[in-house]
């Protein structure tokens, strides 16, 4: 039978994380910009249409098996995306 660990070594519950979706896309998105300074062509940036890809829903998240909730399926159809050109000669960057 397992033991149970002392109160002050117990994990609290798990609750949902909190965040911000707008903050976190926003951020990427500073992130992705930056990178653009560095090593990124601009072009290869690709930003969501307003409301979002219309591709990515819960159920395009889950055809992946990735085990996500729809939280991250909305979190994913809001971020911007780095797309591969042909001038990069599939090389990484």
């Amino acid at each position: 039978m397992p033991s149970v660990p002392p109160p002050d070594l117990q994990h609290p519950p798990m609750t949902e994380p909190s965040y911000s979706k707008d903050e976190l896309v926003s951020e990427l998105t500073s992130y992705y910009e930056f990178l653009t300074q560095l090593c990124l062509p601009p072009e290869v940036i690709q930003h969501p249409p307003e409301g979002g890809w219309e591709h990515i829903t819960p159920e395009f998240v889950d055809s992946f098996c990735l085990g996500r909730n729809d939280t991250v399926a909305d979190l994913m159809k809001h971020i911007p995306y780095i797309c591969r050109i042909k001038e990069d000669g599939e090389e990484p960057w």
